[in-house]
């Protein structure tokens, strides 16, 4: 089975038990060889099971860890986009002035990016030369300063105490271990421009990282760069440009959150029936596309939770493309999969839920979702809303009964055309059709007993079906004393399964402005509103009329 071969291979990294985090370390920690053992360990997998384990318990593998894996970690750790997060650099060398001895504290300073530390100490500390009477420079008059251990330097430390606790001991067991080192970082905070050291320190960062399948975040916002799904389809798998493998980083990458954890995606049904060799490619490939979406979003990598999330979007968004490419057909997305790049297999299912996001967006400006300032989607009912919350994310997702969740198959992309479809309708039916405006919707709540925040277009149109019953003029507020009636007219109807038949007059004028292709919504409509008219007034005895504000319009 593809998902035990893939965590085999997540797993082939580690030769760790599999237990949970917490127990991985202790496990290692009351090893006899624990030193050389935990710097064997790839510093991926390390990372993760220090982020999962929490740093309370993830701090006593400090003293253990090689500098090459600890320039790992302050890889994934320390950087936010391009821009170097100091207070992240401090836990760990908080931790190793507290448990490693002088050497391994040596080799930490030495064997870590110089630029990392030197932007760490000049963003906190002040630093300057006495002169040859003995005095700092004038600026530092109006601070507190101090020596610095060999009495070259006047430095300020920073008001907060327990940072400047930490440089402190942090100078001060610099000058016993490494001297020169000590020397080298107060002359960067001296005169080393920040934005230089930055930037040099970013170029190498992502220098290292490309061992692992990163690449800059400009390539990777490749990934997200729009496709035309239909064209690649029609053209086939024969004749690709896009072939797999290109620029992966390792032929084995170690991957930062387990895909075989994951929901029951469709990619991982396909990947079931192909050969051991080539699945171990493609897992490669599959975490080198989710490594590029991490970055593409600016996540960083040691987030343990935003990365399992980022994987099953990843997954979600690769399924929706094979799905789509292979019509369904499973032998034709074993085909696909075995000659079209991973990412482009993304790209696809990406563009398709793309474009659901572009329609949301063009329905809300034509003409309009709302007719409340500062409220997006006023006029949808609260299902619509959430849809259309979750459609507009920047990565959008897909809303269902129990919530938010990505999109997944091709049902997904079809279910959230059809509900556009709708919203579609009911805008030309409200503004096209019956020729409102935003405006004499908004001034209906001056004329009948319903506030503003609840007309909506289901509204709208319970009140026109319910008037069509009660043989009333189409939007007229009902009158309370009119609710036994309607009642029973209700009942009459949704006992009735003709509604096409009865309401035709009604539909006419639609069907003959859309075509007849509109008939489906609309009766889909009326049978939706007859059935919330039944339930509110239908099978209640003596309705309360101050609870059916939001069922159709009331007399003030």
């Amino acid at each position: 089975m593809a998902r035990e071969k893939i965590s085999e291979l997540v797993q082939s990294h580690s030769f760790l038990p599999q237990v949970p985090a917490r127990e991985q370390i202790h496990w290692m920690l009351d090893r006899p060889d624990a030193d050389a053992f935990i710097e064997a360990q790839d510093p991926v997998v390390l990372l993760r099971v220090m982020e999962e384990a929490g740093w309370e318990e993830a701090s006593a593998l400090v003293p253990y860890i090689s500098p090459w894996q600890l320039q790992v970690f302050l890889d994934f750790d320390v950087w936010r986009k391009d821009r170097f997060v100091s207070q992240k650099l401090i836990r760990w060398f908080e931790t190793a002035l507290e448990l490693a001895d002088d050497q391994k504290f040596k080799r930490f300073c030495r064997e870590t990016d110089a630029e990392m530390l030197a932007l760490l100490f000049q963003e906190h500390l002040m630093v300057g030369l006495f002169d040859e009477d003995g005095d700092p420079p004038p600026e530092f008059n109006a601070y507190d300063w101090s020596n610095s251990p060999d009495g070259i330097y006047a430095i300020v430390f920073p008001e907060d105490e327990e940072m400047s606790v930490l440089l402190r001991n942090m100078i001060n067991r610099l000058y016993e271990v490494d001297r020169v080192m000590g020397w080298t970082l107060l002359e960067a905070a001296r005169w080393e421009l920040h934005s230089n050291m930055e930037e040099e320190a970013y170029r190498w960062r992502n220098s290292r990282l490309e061992e692992f399948g990163f690449v800059s975040r400009e390539e990777a916002m490749d990934i997200y760069r729009p496709i035309d799904p239909v064209k690649l389809r029609d053209k086939g798998y024969q004749d690709i440009e896009h072939k797999r493998l290109d620029k992966i980083g390792k032929t084995t990458l170690p991957a930062l959150f387990d895909p075989s954890q994951t929901g029951n995606f469709y990619i991982l049904q396909i990947l079931d029936a192909l050969p051991e060799d080539e699945l171990t490619l493609l897992f490669n490939e599959l975490i080198a596309v989710q490594n590029r979406a991490l970055l593409a979003d600016g996540v960083e990598p040691s987030n343990a939770a935003i990365a399992r999330e980022i994987t099953e979007r990843t997954l979600g968004y690769m399924s929706v493309g094979l799905e789509f490419l292979a019509r369904g057909d499973d032998d034709e997305a074993e085909a696909w999969i075995s000659n079209l790049a991973m990412r482009e297999i993304f790209r696809v299912g990406f563009s398709l839920v793309s474009r659901l996001q572009r329609t949301a967006r063009e329905l809300e400006k034509r003409p309009t979702l709302t007719i409340l300032e500062g409220e997006r989607f006023s006029l949808l009912n609260e299902d619509e809303r959430a849809f259309f919350e979750g459609i507009s994310r920047p990565r959008p997702v897909l809303q269902d009964p129990e919530g938010f969740r990505n999109f997944e198959r091709q049902a997904d992309i079809d279910s959230a055309a059809g509900r556009l479809a709708l919203i579609a309708f009911k805008q030309i039916w409200t503004f096209g059709i019956e020729k409102f405006e935003a405006a004499s919707i908004a001034e209906l709540a001056t004329t009948c007993a319903n506030p503003a925040t609840e007309l909506g277009f289901d509204l709208l149109f319970r009140t026109r079906v319910a008037n069509e019953l009660l043989k009333q003029p189409s939007y007229a507020p009902l009158d309370t004393t009119k609710l036994a009636e309607l009642a029973q007219l209700v009942k009459e109807r949704s006992q009735n399964d003709d509604l096409f038949q009865y309401f035709k007059e009604m539909m006419a004028d639609t069907v003959v402005a859309v075509g007849p292709n509109a008939a489906r919504p609309i009766s889909a409509w009326i049978s939706a509103s007859i059935a919330r008219l039944n339930e509110e007034i239908g099978s209640v005895v003596n309705p309360d009329p101050a609870l059916l504000g939001e069922v159709v319009l009331l007399k003030a």
